[in-house]
């Protein structure tokens, strides 16, 4: 979540496979972790994220990172049928080489931030 948030100011190297996208909303592409299609994770300015492939299927979430909608190619999928904890781990396959790639902070500030985004996260 964070990362697509705030794609302008992360660093975003040049990795093979790794395609940034800041047209309409920031969106991380990783063609070198396919199932079907090249999966993406997009942040729009309005709090929301969605994930997807480029061939078949899209998911939706909210500003909590909760499921908002799934939907293949013309119909939208039965929410109660996606299995949440798999998507989450396709989530962080696609977007993890970028994550690898963050320089280590000078100073390690994560329980501040931690603390100041509890709310959003548990």
């Amino acid at each position: 979540m964070e990362l697509t948030q705030n794609l302008f100011w992360v660093n975003t190297p040049d990795i093979d496979g790794i395609k940034y996208d800041y047209d309409g909303g920031n969106t991380i592409y990783n063609s070198n972790y396919k199932k079907t299609g090249t999966p993406y994770l997009v942040y729009y300015g309005d709090n929301t994220y969605s994930y997807g492939n480029s061939d078949t299927i899209a998911f939706g979430f909210d500003k909590n990172f909760q499921l908002t909608y799934a939907m293949n190619r013309t119909d939208e999928i039965d929410l109660d049928t996606v299995d949440i904890e798999e998507l989450k781990r396709e989530i962080y396959r696609t977007v993890q080489p970028v994550i690898d790639a963050q320089y280590a902070p000078l100073i390690n500030l994560q329980w501040l931030y931690d603390w100041v985004n509890k709310d959003k996260f548990n």
